[in-house]
């Protein structure tokens, strides 16, 4: 685990294989993966009022997700 956030019942947390995992928070259950990283995930902050998800990785990429679909919605790659 590299990072985490607690959000809305769940904690997402980012892996050394570049996914990040969400899991509810009573039952420890898995609710949802979210792939594209393909390195490390770093750091991660969920935007508040946005029900969207933002993610860092070593892979260079910033990711918008969106935690009703857990959908990419945008990759950034660094310049």
């Amino acid at each position: 685990v590299n990072c985490l956030q607690l959000y809305n019942g769940l904690v997402y947390y980012g892996s050394e294989g570049g996914d990040v995992y969400a899991l509810e928070i009573g039952s420890g259950e898995l609710a949802a993966t979210f792939k594209g990283h393909t390195q490390s995930v770093n750091c991660m902050q969920v935007w508040e009022g946005s029900d969207q998800l933002v993610t860092g990785s070593g892979d260079a990429t910033v990711r918008l997700w969106s935690l009703s679909s857990y959908a990419c919605l945008n990759v950034v790659r660094a310049h």
